[in-house]
């Protein structure tokens, strides 16, 4: 994999935080939460985006 520039520290941890929540780390899901994770504001409300279940 190439390396993944992230906007901040938080988004960095953001991402792989949710990729260790889902336990699913295909391309699908980093690019999910890649792009969710850059706005603070849809990192705070994740719960209302994305159905953990």
């Amino acid at each position: 994999m190439k390396t993944i520039r992230f906007e901040s520290q938080e988004h960095e941890n953001f991402f792989y935080s949710m990729l260790k929540r889902t336990g699913n780390t295909d391309s699908y899901h980093q690019a999910f939460f890649y792009c969710v994770g850059i706005s603070d504001t849809t990192r705070r409300n994740v719960e209302r985006i994305f159905d953990f279940k």
